[in-house]
């Protein structure tokens, strides 16, 4: 009896549909190491599953990176802000976002169909966690990181420090009461300073008063003399200038008279002259 032959044809169908399903992997699964067992009895279906699959590992490996990144970054710097412990913040959140890659990545890898429960557990763990801390951070840091951290340490410390702070304002308040009673005191003092000179002043005042008037007084008998013998000197002035004018007058009368008179002289002489001439030339 001849033994049946083995369909050689249906294993080379299958050999090459999962050399074409391996082709399908990309380079992300591949580097992930999604494709184990190179591809043996890999179907094009999973094959376009583990694409998907390394997707969204990447994707929520930068959303961990990012998310714990921020999350210590707030927890060593107490903000937002970005100083040099923000590297180590950086790095604290590589290392997590890391280790829960590398758990997911052999929850999917899982040849089992429990994986997927495993791979939603972790993702709601992930959400939780993030959703938690998000909470956290719209609180006040005081009141909700450190709280959580140090537990009710933090509470007799604030409560501390806030009584601290109240006892500080109230001497604070007493020293500016004490320093505002010390200036009023200083205005007070210097008030009364400034009036007793003032009313030593008028009381010197009031007595140089009478004196005053008397030299203002002396002063005004003065100016009177001055103005009588001001007045009496312009008289004499005026005299003066009578008096000149009048010799002036008189001069100038005498000299026009000395002059007609020198001419009569004259007229005389010249006749004389003429008749002693007339007689010696007879």
């Amino acid at each position: 009896m001849q033994e049946p032959q083995p369909d050689t044809r249906q294993e080379t169908d299958t050999r090459q549909e999962t050399t074409g399903a391996y082709s399908a992997v990309g380079c992300l699964a591949r580097r992930m190491s999604l494709a184990r067992y190179e591809g043996q009895n890999l179907t094009l279906g999973a094959a376009h599953q583990m694409n998907t699959n390394a997707s969204l590992l990447t994707l929520a490996f930068v959303f961990d990176l990012a998310s714990w990144g921020v999350l210590f970054n707030l927890v060593l710097t107490k903000g937002f802000e970005v100083r040099p412990v923000s590297g180590v913040a950086l790095l604290a959140g590589m290392v997590l976002a890391s280790a829960v890659l590398l758990v997911e990545r052999e929850i999917v890898t899982f040849d089992s169909d429990g994986s997927r429960p495993w791979f939603a557990f972790i993702m709601m763990l992930r959400m939780s966690l993030i959703a938690f801390f998000a909470y956290l951070t719209s609180m006040s840091l005081d009141g909700a990181v450190l709280s959580v951290v140090v537990g009710d340490q933090v509470s007799v410390e604030s409560k501390q420090a806030e009584i601290a702070r109240r006892n500080q304002e109230l001497r604070n308040r007493y020293v500016g009461q004490r320093r505002d009673e010390q200036l009023l005191t200083d205005l007070r003092d210097n008030a009364g300073q400034d009036l007793a000179a003032s009313r030593t002043a008028n009381a010197a005042v009031k007595g140089k008063l009478p004196r005053a008037q008397l030299e203002h007084d002396d002063a005004k008998q003065r100016l009177a003399a001055t103005n009588n013998q001001l007045e009496d000197a312009t008289l004499s002035q005026t005299k003066a200038e009578e008096t000149y004018r009048r010799a002036k007058a008189r001069l100038s009368h005498a000299t026009t008279e000395n002059r007609a008179e020198r001419e009569r002289a004259a007229r005389k002489a010249r006749f004389q002259l003429s008749e002693s001439r007339a007689e010696l030339a007879l």
